[in-house]
């Protein structure tokens, strides 16, 4: 059997999101047995307008119930990054990290992407007041996110930001 794993439908917007889904359902419907799809979601989307079959297993991602995970996420990712001193060059302060977990723990409302690009912001940064100030202002929207990193890497000289136009470019002309 071939299995068709789908993770946040809730970031997909709604005409593209009940594309997919009827999609995915013409695909397990023709399939027979050989196919097999798991949705999941950290909101509950009701699927079963678009999708008929019963072969489609669906999961709502609840953050209380991956908190702990999330939370050992946290852990693990600021001591790497601090042990290959990427955050403030290896001198932020006991405190400063203490912030740093508790800022992306109440933050992250379940999602690993969120801490793992809240954390790549943070590495870039040189200065305590900068760090601090950047850590206040993270935006709670992951799409934000990808904004500011966005904006960090247009910002990082002429050939980077003519790079990034460019790539980006190519991977929408191959969505055309």
């Amino acid at each position: 059997p071939a299995f068709i794993f789908v993770d946040a439908l809730d970031e997909c917007d709604d005409g593209r999101l009940y594309e997919l889904l009827e999609s995915l359902d013409r695909i397990v419907s023709q399939s027979g047995e050989t196919v097999k799809v798991f949705l999941s979601s950290r909101k509950n989307i009701d699927v079963t307008q678009h999708i008929q079959t019963s072969k489609v297993i669906r999961s709502q991602i609840v953050p209380e119930k991956n908190r702990r995970d999330i939370d050992t996420f946290i852990e693990m990712e600021v001591q790497r990054l601090h042990s290959k001193k990427l955050l403030l060059g290896g001198q932020i302060s006991p405190k400063l990290r203490r912030k740093t977990k508790k800022k992306l723990q109440s933050g992250a409302s379940g999602m690993f992407r969120w801490v793992t690009l809240s954390l790549e912001t943070l590495s870039s940064i040189k200065h305590p007041k900068d760090y601090e100030k950047a850590l206040r202002s993270l935006p709670p929207e992951l799409f934000k996110l990808y904004d500011i990193i966005y904006d960090e890497m247009m910002g990082s000289g002429k050939h980077a930001s003519r790079l990034v136009t460019m790539s980006l470019t190519l991977l929408l002309l191959r969505h055309k």
